[in-house]
């Protein structure tokens, strides 16, 4: 496949070469551009030289002058369309025109050396003390922006040889050849053609250095396009995430309950949800699934769905969460698990009925001694095993006032920059000094709380929490 490539392609990275025959392209682009630039340059001395100066030769010859530039500024314009149309088309030029445009170029300041001499200089110096000279560096210097270093080198080489063809044709003759030239105008000839070609030979080193830079700059370009796929798909996914976390409260006489989320990157592996089940009760479930990310924001949502199927079906929690534990088993890699905490409510009944599954924090508050503590698991997390006999659900009665707080260890865990957690401690004393607000406003507190305690440290952890309030409605 590199045989088809032109010169300036032949070895860029293959790991995205759309992106570096378009940075070629613009290089070589910049470069035409400049080229035009030069002959614009060159006809405005010749015209000051030969109308202002009157060293540019007789005004006859100045129609030729002007005809050889636009003839070359009509090629690069041709070149200039060609580059733009490839940029377009997502095509790539031959080889050979490059090499045939390198030539030109090249070989265009020594017709200027010849057009440009100034009459009023015997022949064999006019090589030598002519305004043209410099455009064979400046071409030089252009070649660079074809980020090939053997097509700078042929640029050197070709300006050298025709700088000394030019300076032959003007009378110059080399040493011991011919008279009546000093012998240090005969070998300045020879040194100025070699430093043009060693020109090119730098030339070529710095065009080296320049596609290296060009290569990274590009790789750079498409590493931030793959962070922005990324960020994108994460935002997408966090979307899709939060929409189906609850979007209100639920209604179920005799309880007030409120959910919270917050993910520690775009996505998290926690979840809370509440589903009314065909005889009246309310289920509500909250799973941390380890670690956070996209991974386990997937699986977060198949846990949902798998919860959701699990208790509709089955008459009894134990059952619900072997369901639930069987179901997603299969889906959970070997270091992958979830800890699962669920209750169940009845309309205007003072018990609830809970299971937890490995999950923890789980706070259960009393209004009467204003006292709170946390509650045992009653089963291993899932995932562990792929069959598991759960527990069964502890029974607690509430009294008007009393709360649950179920939240994910994202709380107690994460730490300020003495690197000292949380804690189930603190998290205790914000729950009993906030216990006689909304539960909506309880968490907010505990926010509060462990964002003040954190001091500004990242958060590490996905941070969720669900609190079921009694209320005094509940019938005796």
């Amino acid at each position: 496949m590199s045989s088809l490539l032109p010169a300036p392609w032949s070895s860029y990275d293959e790991s995205n070469p759309e992106l570096f025959r378009v940075a070629h392209l613009q290089s070589e682009r910049i470069r035409v551009i400049g080229f035009l630039v030069l002959l614009a340059v060159l006809l405005l001395i010749s015209v000051v030289r030969t109308f202002v100066l009157h060293t540019g030769g007789a005004v006859e010859e100045w129609p030729l002058k002007l005809l050889t530039v636009l003839v070359l500024a009509l090629y690069e314009s041709l070149m200039l369309r060609r580059i733009d149309r490839a940029l377009v088309g997502r095509s790539t030029p031959p080889k050979s025109l490059w090499v045939l445009n390198t030539l030109i170029e090249a070989t265009t300041a020594a017709f200027a050396i010849v057009l440009f001499a100034d009459q009023t200089i015997a022949e064999p110096y006019r090589p030598l003390v002519n305004p043209a000279f410099p455009v064979f560096f400046l071409v030089v210097m252009l070649s660079t922006l074809q980020l090939e270093r053997a097509v700078s080198w042929l640029s050197g080489v070709v300006a050298g040889l025709s700088y000394l063809a030019a300076a032959f044709y003007l009378g110059w003759r080399p040493v011991g050849v011919g008279s009546g030239i000093s012998p240090a105008a005969q070998a300045t000839v020879p040194a100025y053609a070699l430093g043009l070609i060693l020109a090119g030979i730098v030339a070529g080193f710095v065009a080296k250095r320049i596609k290296a830079y060009v290569h990274q700059a590009v790789r750079e370009v498409e590493t931030r396009r793959e962070l922005d796929r990324v960020r994108l798909d994460l935002e997408v996914a966090r979307s899709i995430q939060q929409s189906l976390l609850p979007r209100g409260k639920p209604n179920i006489e005799g309880f007030d309950i409120a959910g919270w989320n917050r993910p520690a990157d775009e996505t998290g592996g926690d979840y809370f949800d509440w589903n009314l089940l065909p005889d009246g009760r309310l289920a509500v479930m909250l799973t941390d699934i380890t670690g956070h990310g996209i991974g386990p924001a997937l699986l977060a949502a198949l846990c949902r769905a798998y919860a959701r199927s699990a208790f509709e079906t089955n008459k009894t929690m134990s059952d619900a969460v072997a369901r639930l534990s069987r179901d997603l088993a299969e889906d959970l890699r070997p270091n992958r698990f979830a800890t699962f905490a669920s209750i169940l409510c009845r309309p205007s009944a003072p018990e609830i009925e809970m299971l937890s599954a490995g999950h923890g924090p789980i706070l259960l508050y009393s209004q009467s001694t204003h006292s709170c503590r946390e509650l045992p698991a009653q089963g291993l997390p899932l995932g562990i095993m792929p069959e598991i006999a759960a527990d069964s659900p502890a029974v607690i009665y509430l009294q008007p006032g009393d709360l649950i707080l179920i939240a994910t260890d994202g709380f107690v865990e994460w730490e300020n920059a003495d690197a000292q957690p949380f804690g189930v401690e603190r998290l205790q004393t914000t729950v009993r000094n906030a216990a006689r607000l909304a539960p909506e406003q309880i968490i907010m507190k505990m926010v509060q709380d462990v964002t003040a305690f954190a001091g500004g440290t990242r958060q590490e952890d996905d941070l969720t929490a669900v609190i079921i309030k009694r209320t005094s409605s509940i019938a005796a």
